[in-house]
């Protein structure tokens, strides 16, 4: 989801509660690593990014139920 001013875009990435930590990685190296691109191609555009991780409720699966006799 993108929302953004003049020269300011903010990134909502929604993410599951499971998945969080493999979007951070170890010591926020992935993260950073996302950060770091974005605001790259931003500065190029003579923009600036935010990026902010939304934690998102898992959705539940419901489990196939035998079928009734």
């Amino acid at each position: 989801n993108e929302v953004g001013g003049a020269h300011t875009i903010i990134i909502e990435l929604g993410v599951e509660k499971s998945d969080i930590g493999k979007i951070i990685g170890k010591k926020g190296k992935t993260i950073n690593a996302i950060r770091t691109l974005l605001m790259s191609v931003a500065s190029r555009n003579g923009l600036r990014v935010n990026l902010e991780i939304l934690e998102e409720e898992e959705e539940e699966t419901e489990e196939a139920s035998p079928p009734q006799e």
